[in-house]
């Protein structure tokens, strides 16, 4: 299996459930996972027509985040996913949402979700 596999995009947001929270800006970082097909791959010809711009993706993603508010980062991963298929026509994709040092004695939290 061939995957374009983007980990640690740094985004900041307002995220959280807490009053205090939505009044600071937190740090998020996305691992983005999408399969590409072996035959999507070949007849790529090195060109990024061709293929998935995924510099394009992580400033769409990027801005997605960093221009809206949350209290999950279960939603985050949401629009993320749905953001990416309906923009950049991906069918299957795995995101993981990562907030650091959320909790003061755990170094992350974390959510991945997956569709097809």
């Amino acid at each position: 299996m061939n995957i374009l596999r983007i980990e640690a995009l740094r985004t900041t947001t307002r995220i959280g459930v807490h009053d205090w929270e939505q009044g600071i800006n937190q740090v998020l970082l996305l691992d983005i996972d999408i399969p590409l097909s072996t035959e999507k791959l070949e007849q790529a010809h090195d060109e990024i027509e061709n293929m998935l711009d995924y510099d394009a993706l992580c400033q769409h993603v990027t801005k997605l985040v960093e221009s809206s508010t949350f209290k999950l980062i279960e939603t985050v991963a949401l629009r993320v996913i749905s953001s990416i298929q309906s923009n950049f026509g991906v069918q299957a994709i795995t995101v993981r949402v990562s907030k650091p040092h959320a909790i003061a004695n755990a170094s992350n939290i974390s959510i991945t979700m997956s569709r097809t």
